[in-house]
């Protein structure tokens, strides 16, 4: 390999928090980065406290990070495609994505999807809600504001 060259693979592949890396949170379109301290303080006390609660060291997985305006329109066609209601009338220009300041994520093992969420709030994130409410599997959206 060429020095200097690095594999697609590879992009982004380091630690930016505790257990979290630079990869988990890029834009899939434009593996973009961006994360406030806010941000990744409040996922090092949220992976602490999930794995603290369970007794052993518990991944959280992410679903979504930072979205370029590009990603996050392409999102909202996609996720109401088959809705009555109009993406334009969904999508929000104030997402807390499209700055570095949310995470959707997979509620853990060992945990009930709302106390997932109420884990979140106390490890720091302002702003939470359930976006699949199933009490075992569900995911969360949590931001700092």
């Amino acid at each position: 390999m060429e020095q200097g060259i690095v594999p697609s693979n590879k992009t982004n592949d380091f630690y930016i928090a505790h257990k979290l890396k630079a990869r988990e949170i890029e834009c899939p379109d434009s593996h973009t980065v961006m994360a406030t301290p806010e941000l990744l303080d409040a996922w090092t006390e949220l992976r602490k406290s999930v794995s603290e609660y369970n007794g052993y060291d518990t991944p959280i997985i992410v679903n979504s990070g930072f979205r370029t305006w590009d990603y996050h329109v392409k999102l909202y066609k996609r996720l109401y495609r088959d809705k009555d209601k109009h993406w334009k009338d969904a999508i929000t220009e104030r997402s807390r994505h499209l700055v570095g300041q949310a995470l959707d994520m997979k509620t853990p093992n060992g945990l009930t999807t709302s106390k997932f969420e109420e884990l979140a709030k106390l490890a720091g994130f302002t702003y939470t809600y359930i976006i699949t409410p199933d009490p075992l599997y569900g995911d969360i959206h949590a931001d700092v504001r």
